[in-house]
Order: C-alpha cells, then sequence, then structure tokens
C-alpha cells in the first residue's frame, strides 16, 4: 500500500523519512496510520503527486523561477486589517 510519512518512522526494518512517498505492507500501513505517522494515498493521490513532481521537475529543468506564494493581508497587532 501506498503511503505519505508524516514522521520519520521505520517500516519492514527500513528508515522511511518524513514527506516521502512509499509502498509499505497492509499491515504496516495500518500500524503506522493509526499511530499518526503515515496517511494511506488513494489513487487519485497518487496521480495528483505524480503531475505535481513532473510539472515541478519541467520547471527546474527549463531553469524557471518558482510560483510566487500568495501574499498574505497585512494586519495589524489585533489581527485586524492595517
Amino acid at each position: 500500500m501506498k503511503v505519505k510519512v508524516l514522521r520519520n518512522t521505520v517500516a519492514s526494518g527500513q528508515d522511511i523519512f518524513e514527506g516521502s512517498i512509499v509502498d509499505v505492507s497492509d499491515r504496516d500501513a495500518r500500524i503506522l496510520t493509526a499511530s499518526g505517522k503515515v496517511r494511506p494515498l488513494t489513487e487519485a493521490d497518487a496521480d495528483a503527486l505524480k503531475k505535481a513532481m513532473k510539472v515541478e521537475t519541467e520547471r527546474v529543468l527549463r531553469n524557471l523561477p518558482p510560483d510566487k506564494p500568495a501574499e498574505d493581508k497585512k494586519t495589524d497587532k489585533n489581527g485586524g486589517d492595517a
């Protein structure tokens, strides 16, 4: 079963690291999901991640600048609009 690793852990004797997507046994997936260390991926999740990686790889290979993050509204110290 494919899972997204939320916290560094071990599965089947192998270290797996936060942020990675790995294929683990169904038993390991159940145990690690219950402990909050991984999140199971659906087929749609896996497809979306592949597409995102393809787009990012293409951007890097063409030496294009990264997308700008959305700008946050500036707020005053009380949380209201400035």
